[in-house]
Parts: structure tokens; sequence; C-alpha cells
């Protein structure tokens, strides 16, 4: 399955992991944008790195549901997790509801977490992987160092997952007001059935010329201030000269070259980043790098 060959009128099988709950707000927002009529079957995945610590808690039951973590600390991080998804859940009632379907859990070591997200997603016929960016904003506004183990799984999930996939960088877009969410619930509502459901194409347009990386950079800054959040894809394997030098400055380059200017510290301080990778059947047998991780 991938995200471009769904039909939008039909059931959207959604795949979403969470590190923990400050990952619900902008992934149930998402989830609630790409609700366009038909029905989301979304299943929300716990990612929890096994360690000896929790292998020593683990309760085995019968099952698809047979593994249960006892450990204090597990258990508190998913008992939080689902008390956010339930108040999101609730706050984003009516038409545009939005529900998870399941709840799963991913107990594995971080070089093998990605074979448990791409099997629940196999599993789940979904078109698309939702994952939080590994790394998460300081309260100054720049980007911390990131966790080097869900780094890790997102590579794993972009080369190897059987859908399409998101890499999202919340901006902190899920913490507005509840006064101000009233009033985007509100207009979003509003616009739907006036320019989407009625048929209309009331979507702005802008086009920019560039003619190289610089120019390209130059381009993205000047719009940073006027969004809260951009989504981009992650292009493909190819050399171009408009992106031509901007390898040299990444720091992540399995969000592609304008994901990673995007996700980049000196990049908005307000603007989330969605990064989708289209399913690609053909570079679903390849490698990103043969000594990194090879096949």
């Amino acid at each position: 399955m991938g995200l471009q060959h769904h039909d939008p009128s039909g059931e959207l099988p959604l795949v979403v992991g969470l590190h923990g709950p400050q990952d619900v707000s902008i992934l149930v927002c998402l989830m609630g944008a790409l609700w366009c009529g038909g029905d989301l079957a979304a299943y929300a995945v716990d990612m929890v790195q096994l360690m000896d610590q929790t292998t020593a808690a683990i309760i085995k039951g019968r099952g698809f549901d047979g593994v249960t973590v006892v450990d204090e600390e597990v258990s508190e991080m998913r008992k939080l997790i689902g008390e956010a998804l339930d108040a999101y859940q609730a706050k984003c009632g009516g038409p545009g509801d939005v529900r998870v379907r399941r709840r799963l859990l991913a107990l594995s070591s971080f070089p093998d977490m990605h074979s448990d997200i791409c099997i629940y997603a196999k599993d789940a016929m979904a078109a698309l992987v939702l994952l939080p960016f590994h790394k998460a904003q300081r309260v100054d506004g720049s980007m911390d160092a990131g966790h080097f183990g869900f780094r890790l799984v997102n590579q794993k999930v972009l080369q190897l997952a059987p859908c399409s996939v998101g890499v999202v960088m919340d901006r902190d877009i899920g913490k507005q007001e509840e006064a101000q969410m009233q009033v985007d619930d509100k207009f979003f509502a509003e616009f739907y059935w006036k320019h989407v459901a009625g048929g209309g194409r009331g979507i702005g347009y802008l086009e920019k010329h560039v003619a190289d990386g610089a120019e390209l950079v130059a381009v993205l800054r000047g719009l940073q201030s006027e969004y809260r959040l951009f989504m981009v894809g992650r292009g493909r394997d190819r050399s171009s000269v408009l992106v031509e030098g901007l390898d040299e400055w990444a720091e992540c380059l399995e969000l592609g070259l304008v994901g990673d200017i995007l996700a980049s510290s000196d990049f908005s301080p307000t603007a989330s980043v969605l990064i989708v990778q289209q399913y690609d059947a053909k570079k679903h047998y390849k490698v990103i790098d043969d000594e990194f991780m090879p096949l």
C-alpha cells in the first residue's frame, strides 16, 4: 500500500508510533487533518526499548496482545499515553472524529524495533506510517541532540516499510490554547464544507523559482515565519542542481535534503514539519548504505 494510491473516500489504515505522551498532540492533529470523510483506522504503537529491566518485568500470555510489561516506568508511560489519546480524541469530536482503533506495543531493542512497526503496518495493510522525529525542541527554540536509538528506528522504517512513511517533527503545533483550538476547529470545519465537500478547489498556490541550493534555502527561510506546518516530500535518490552541495551540511539525510533544512535548529522555531516518503516497491529492495544496513 502507498498513500498516493489510497482512495480518499475509503478507509485510511494508519500506523502511528509514539515515544511518549508528548507525541500525542501533534500526531492526533495530523490524523484529524488526514481524515477527509472516510473512515480512519488508526493503530497507535507505543515504542519501548527492551532492556534488562523491562525483560525482567514481562509477563507472557496468549494471543496477539499476550505480552504485558509490569515495569513501573513503562506502565506509567503507557498510562499517560492512553490518557493523552483519550483527552485529544475527546477534543476532536464531531464530523472529523479521530479514534484509535487499537493500541499496540513495539517492545524491542532499537536495532530491531523497526521490524515490529513494519509487521504492524503490513498486518493492518496501512497506507501510511507516522513516526516522531528523533530530536525534540528545547525551551529556547533550538533542537536537542536527539535520541540515536529512535533515529535508527526511523532510518530503518524509511528503508523497509511496506507503505508510505511520514516523519513528524513537532514545534509546539499541538499545544494551542483551548480557545484557539476551538477557533481553529470552526475554521477548518467551515473550510472543509465550503471548499472540499462542496467540490470547490479554493486552495492557495504559490510558485517560487530558484536556480540553486543557496536560493532554495533563502526562499524557505523567507517563508518560515508565515506558516505553522511545512509538508515536504522526502524525494528520491537523484542529483539535482537545486540541492547541489546541500548534503555537505546535512545532519539527517534520511529526511531528504529539503526536509533536513526544515528540521534544522536554525530554521523556524515555531513551524512544525511533516516529511513524507511515498512507497516505492522497487526501492524496497535497495539499501541506504551497504555498510550501515546490508540486506
